[in-house]
């Protein structure tokens, strides 16, 4: 109702702590509560209430104690705007990993959701600099943004970077041909749902797929394992996706993973707690993601271990730990002894609450 054109709503000073717990529970929901927070928020960012969430975004971001946001950044990416693409500019050479991804997370979603008119110019000079003044991680993140750039802003970037850019992870095609590996594993996958739940050939399932596995542009993979995960048929979905995460093909494996730490359905809880135990940091942090969004405990034994980690397994142990409510979450923000990091993270999930389901 407030985001309804000419609707007389609130003023700034009420509007803006009802924005700001939404945008809080938007960061810690899950299931049907994350996309209905997510609809909400976007549709207020393309309000007149635009520039308040925007605003609200940002001193959530630049809380270092913050520790989740990649949602934020995708609802305030629904609408572009020049103020938006030179924050996110900012944030390409900040140190944290998060944040770093965080803005290019908004500026792959401005390029594909209506940011043709922008002045894709004005990324050039701080995407260069962070670039070639980064870490082999940065530059790992830098390198997706790249390769949604307007293709005139790609060609004048090139000669300016003093690193190669980073592969990413892609299918061998992106078309739909019986070349095509990748597309025709995702065809029978599809094949294989459908026949357990007594269904037709469905082609859209197979798009669905192979967008979740294989697309690295993370609005399309997003997107794709919303449509998935919002299917009735979630148990024969997940023998299908099991199937796949354990391919010998690499970009499949991975991409199945990832996909299914996206799905986060109780189907894949056990899954995902094999594969916190195993030395696979891409297997631990896709499981621990999967507790956080699915299970209703953690795994004890492990996670005091893994929270010591770097990053990402020990933010996204962090993650798990403070999305369940798990006891751990008081033992690190009282000890002395684990690092500081790790105190604050604690105490950021006892000041804001844990998941939210409804």
């Amino acid at each position: 109702m407030m985001a309804a054109p000419g609707v007389l709503g609130l003023p700034i000073d009420l509007a803006g702590p009802k924005i700001e717990r939404l945008a809080r529970e938007l960061s810690r929901s899950v299931h049907v509560a994350h996309q209905l927070r997510y609809e909400a928020l976007a549709q207020l960012r393309c309000s007149q209430y635009g520039g308040l969430v925007l605003d609200v975004v940002r001193e959530i971001v630049d809380d270092p104690a913050t520790q989740v946001l990649f949602d934020l950044m995708g609802a305030v990416a629904e609408r572009p705007t020049a103020a938006l693409l030179s924050w996110c500019g900012e944030l390409l050479s900040r140190d944290q990993p998060h944040v770093v991804r965080g803005g290019v997370i908004a500026i792959e979603s401005m390029r594909l959701s209506g940011g043709s008119m922008l002045d894709w110019d004005s990324i050039q000079r701080p995407f260069v600099d962070s670039f070639n003044g980064g870490e082999q991680w940065r530059r790992a993140l830098l390198s997706h943004a790249f390769r949604v750039l307007p293709p005139r802003v790609r060609a004048e970037l090139l000669p300016q970077l003093t690193h190669p850019i980073e592969q990413v992870r892609q299918p061998m095609d992106w078309t739909p041909s019986r070349r095509n590996l990748h597309y025709n594993l995702c065809v029978e996958l599809a094949g294989e749902v459908t026949q357990r739940v007594g269904l037709g050939p469905q082609p859209i399932l197979a798009r669905l797929l192979f967008e979740a596995i294989y697309d690295f542009r993370e609005t399309r993979r997003g997107n794709a394992i919303y449509f998935l995960a919002a299917l009735p048929f979630q148990e024969a979905l997940a023998e299908a996706m099991l199937r796949a995460s354990a391919s010998q093909d690499e970009p499949t494996r991975q991409g199945a993973v990832d996909a299914i730490a996206g799905l986060s359905h109780a189907a894949y809880v056990e899954t995902a707690r094999s594969w916190v135990r195993t030395d696979s940091e891409h297997a631990r942090s896709a499981g621990l993601v999967l507790l956080a969004h699915a299970a209703d405990y953690v795994v004890p034994e492990r996670m005091r271990e893994l929270a010591m980690q770097p990053y990402p397994v020990g933010r996204l142990a962090m993650y798990a730990v403070g999305m369940c409510g798990d006891p751990l979450v008081v033992g690190f923000a009282l000890d002395p002894h684990v690092p500081a990091d790790v105190r604050q993270a604690a105490r950021w999930w006892l000041a804001n609450g844990s998941r939210v389901s409804s």
